[in-house]
């Protein structure tokens, strides 16, 4: 069933940007927030133009431009109506009014007029737009050595701290990824220092500290008492980690190895009874022994961490709304 909202209290109409733009724009983030569904009706064109104080036509040719635009539908007799195909919309991606487009419009052509080449002016509005936009939000970047780890542990970050976070490899940094994209640096503590060094002392980097899922215990204390169990793991302070959770449950022979160390998982395969490893060993297993039981852990940061570099962020950007 359709429903009728009033928009009087959702339209503010200023005399600096062209009234059929002001509610075109309205319009569209309403319905980006929810505010106007699908189905819903929208205000009338005589009872809108009432409640802003405009020209009926003046409404009449936004909501014109917005069928146009697929956004809304207009039936005749009943109304004008939000279609299915907009539902979805990004609030954050609303168009920008026409003023501000010809404002835009005329900056670059005034570079154009002056010599500037193309590249030189997109760069220049990206930097600038980059400039505004960190003045709001930090750029934050999680940085580990795997892609499989980077990734997971970034959209971790990403929800326990309340901001994006970008994935970046240890050996990007520098390379391809420069510093100075970024404002944040977090790594796990075996990869701080190297992260410290290459972001250099205009960057905030943050070491978190990162442990098992709980149940990881649970399923270590169903395994046969005295059996052999292989570690693995990419790096040395993983790998003792997962040695100490095992070590904890269970009575059996545990023997530690980074991925890299082929021949020594090769001997340890030839006496091991399970496999426990990070996500980042799963293709060397299957390589070496694709019928050995195995266990993959997954990594948590701690929320300490996370409590931890959300103040500092605060202190910076204190207007976010970060956890901390």
């Amino acid at each position: 069933m359709s429903r009728t909202k009033t928009a009087q209290s959702r339209i503010a109409v200023t005399h600096r940007v062209p009234i059929v733009e002001q509610i075109k724009t309205s319009v569209l983030r309403q319905i980006a927030q929810g505010i106007y569904k699908e189905g819903d009706r929208l205000p009338s064109i005589r009872q809108l133009a009432r409640d802003l104080g405009v020209n009926p036509n003046t409404v009449s040719k936004a909501y014109s431009e917005l069928s146009q635009s697929h956004v809304v539908e207009s039936v005749t007799g009943k109304g004008v109506f939000v279609k299915q195909s907009v539902i979805s919309v990004d609030p954050e991606n609303v168009p920008l009014p026409r003023e501000a487009q010809v404002v835009i419009e005329e900056t670059i052509e005034r570079f154009f007029n002056e010599g500037y080449s193309g590249e030189s002016i997109k760069h220049a509005f990206i930097m600038a737009l980059d400039k505004i936009i960190r003045s709001r939000q930090p750029m934050v970047a999680l940085v580990e050595c795997t892609p499989q780890d980077t990734a997971y542990l970034a959209k971790e970050l990403s929800s326990k701290l309340g901001l994006p976070v970008t994935p970046v490899l240890v050996s990007d940094l520098g390379a391809t990824v420069q510093p100075e994209e970024f404002d944040v640096f977090v790594t796990t503590l075996f990869h701080f220092q190297a992260v410290k060094e290459i972001a250099g002392e205009c960057n905030m980097v943050f070491p978190v500290n990162i442990a098992p899922a709980p149940d990881l215990l649970l399923t270590i204390s169903r395994l046969k008492k005295e059996s052999t169990v292989l570690v693995m793991a990419t790096d040395p302070d993983t790998v003792d980690s997962l040695r100490s959770v095992v070590d904890l449950c269970h009575s059996g022979q545990v023997v530690g190895c980074l991925s890299e160390d082929i021949n020594r998982i090769r001997e340890a395969l030839r006496v091991a009874k399970v496999v426990i490893h990070s996500a980042s060993c799963c293709d060397v297993i299957k390589e070496l022994q694709p019928k050995q039981p195995t266990i993959e852990v997954a990594f948590h940061i701690l929320d300490d961490s996370v409590r931890m570099i959300g103040a500092e962020i605060k202190k910076l950007w204190p207007h976010l709304e970060v956890v901390s």
